[in-house]
């Protein structure tokens, strides 16, 4: 058999990503006894976007707030496309899973002379102060990650296996029975046998040239999950975060700089020296939403009112430099942002600006679940990023951590649920999978003449630039032709790092088979819906149409073929009346 050649790893469920969802995931596994392997194409706590996460963690915490002000937020700043079930459960455990958190040693701020409340920051679309963080600020992401490796190295029940890319979700008469995988120090493959998959992978929002993700958010599991005909809900959807710096270049893709926003009201300039929200947001100006803010400085770029670095001015100066001093003092000390020593690299907010721009953030649409993280296959599970529905068209910010934690936790449960009701024990698969994926890798290695992968993924992420945060029909179609020709080049991409050395020539050239098949995704569904809401923007339809858009855009396939059909928003928990 092919097969016999090949690693093989047994497992009670295999979780494909590491961090803050994945990690939840296993140790609610562990917890009941059962085996958890976590696997990552990275290193485990270093790979993927909540070790990036500088902001905060959302939740019901403050006297005057509860999960029902949330989820109202939520839903406004979604524009009512969430899947009101699915927010209504993240908003109503969060709280919960904060005090959980905390137990596993992740402390947040408290105010001072007040250790029994948190202190929490007000972010743009949100009625309450909300936002949980650790201090010193924009740590959130990397302590609740550092937390959260410490607790699975503590069970022997859980494993964790660096350095492994999965490319294909094996399964058996509708139920998963493993995953095929690369391990990318030698080149080789290696199969795991798992009673149940958790799909943790995040976004992808790599495929875009402008984006400030982490190297691993190439839509793996959105990829794999529409191979194996899974549904995939709203992927047109994208969020750009405003306020990433693009220079000076010490500071690039930095994000701790916004606060500088939510505290003082930073303003932002054109290169005339102009403050332009008021065009976009008369009213918030720059504390509008992120979807506006984004848009308005992207605008501002596009119509040659941008900075040369490609950006627009972000500018503090104008403060009591007291003021500022004292903030960073307390917040930043030795002007210490994420790292960089502004001071010393020669960068004075209290006389001059710093540039910023939008850069993708965070991917709004997914693979459609259930609030059982169940997606269709049984046995297969999903949650965090990969998922879509939560967040609707937008998400608010802060909104994201909590999110992955709960539903990470739902899935590590339900998948433990499934193997208590008798979950099969592994099972054969279709052995062409493999031997198709073994000629491929043969065929890339054996090219003399072609294409690198890396070349490949600079040309996707290229087309996909013009179409990032404004589209109309025209250039979406434009794009959409630039990546179905590039369909052809996946048969040309020549992987000229041998086996037995570590392979990230390998990892780009999988990785651009899922783009790809994101990017088109994307394209298909931007054409489709013929408004503007959110973090989608046309041009050609730039209002809202409610009337006909409150529906869901769902891609499938379907005979070989991408199938995109609509189905209405399901007003389950606030009513439409109650949301105008």
């Amino acid at each position: 058999m092919l097969t016999e050649n090949i690693p093989q790893v047994s497992t009670d469920v295999l979780i494909i990503g590491t961090e803050a969802a994945g990690a939840k995931a296993a140790l609610e596994i562990a917890k009941a006894g059962y085996k958890a392997l976590v696997v990552t194409k990275s290193v485990a706590g270093k790979s993927g976007v909540t070790v990036q996460a500088v902001a905060t963690y959302n939740a019901a915490l403050g006297p005057d707030d509860s999960p029902e002000l949330h989820l109202m937020d939520t839903l406004k700043g979604g524009k009512y496309l969430n899947n009101q079930a699915m927010a209504e459960l993240f908003t109503r455990e969060a709280p919960n899973v904060v005090h959980e958190l905390e137990a596993e040693g992740c402390k947040f701020a408290r105010q001072q002379g007040h250790p029994e409340r948190y202190d929490l920051y007000h972010y743009p679309g949100h009625s309450q102060a909300r936002g949980a963080y650790t201090y010193p600020g924009g740590t959130t992401g990397r302590q609740l990650m550092s937390t959260m490796i410490r607790a699975l190295k503590k069970h022997e029940q859980i494993k964790i296996q660096n350095d492994v890319m999965i490319i294909d979700i094996l399964t058996n008469q509708e139920r998963t029975v493993g995953a095929l995988g690369v391990d990318l120090k030698t080149g080789g493959f290696i199969l795991f046998a798992a009673r149940a998959v958790i799909l943790t992978t995040g976004g992808a929002m790599q495929i875009f040239s402008n984006n400030a993700a982490a190297r691993e958010a190439t839509g793996d599991g959105y990829a794999m999950a529409y191979r194996l005909g899974l549904p995939l809900v709203d992927m047109e959807f994208c969020q750009f975060f405003p306020y990433n710096v693009v220079a000076p270049k010490t500071l690039y893709a930095q994000q701790t700089v916004c606060q500088l926003c939510q505290n003082f009201g930073a303003q932002l300039l054109n290169y005339k020296g102009e403050r332009f929200m008021v065009k976009y947001d008369p009213v918030n100006m720059e504390r509008g939403t992120r979807d506006i803010v984004s848009r308005g400085i992207f605008i501002e770029i596009k119509e040659g009112r941008g900075t040369k670095n490609g950006g627009v001015y972000m500018d503090v100066s104008f403060l009591p430099k007291n003021v500022l001093e004292n903030w960073i003092a307390d917040n930043h000390p030795g002007w210490d942002f994420g790292g960089v020593k502004m001071l010393d690299e020669g960068i004075d907010l209290r006389e001059e600006a710093i540039e910023i721009a939008p850069l993708a953030h965070f991917y709004l649409g997914g693979i459609q679940i259930n609030t059982r993280c169940e997606t269709g296959i049984a046995g297969l599970f999903a949650a965090g990023e990969v998922c879509g529905g939560s967040h609707g068209a937008n998400r608010l910010g802060g909104n994201a951590l909590p999110e992955v934690q709960v539903f990470g936790k739902i899935a590590g449960n339900m998948a433990v649920e499934y193997l208590k009701a008798g979950g099969a024990d592994g099972g054969s698969f279709d052995e062409s999978v493999v031997l198709a994926r073994e000629q491929q890798v043969k065929e890339m290695m054996g090219r003399d003449q072609g294409i690198s992968p890396l070349v490949l993924r600079n040309r996707i992420q290229e087309a996909m630039f013009e179409v990032s945060l404004i589209k109309d029909e025209a250039s979406v179609k434009k794009a959409l032709g630039q990546i179905e020709s590039m369909r052809e080049d996946l048969t040309k991409l020549v992987v000229k790092t041998p086996r037995g050395s570590y392979n990230l020539e390998l990892l780009d050239a999988f990785e651009d088979e899922f783009m790809l098949d994101v990017a088109e995704m994307h394209l298909r569904g931007a054409l489709l819906r013929t408004e503007s809401r959110g973090a989608h923007y046309r041009l050609d339809y730039q209002e809202k149409d409610d009337q006909n858009w409150l529906k869901n855009i769902i891609v499938q396939k379907k005979n070989g073929r991408m199938n995109f059909t609509t189905t209405p928003v399901v007003f389950d928990k606030v009513g439409w009346e109650g949301l105008k």
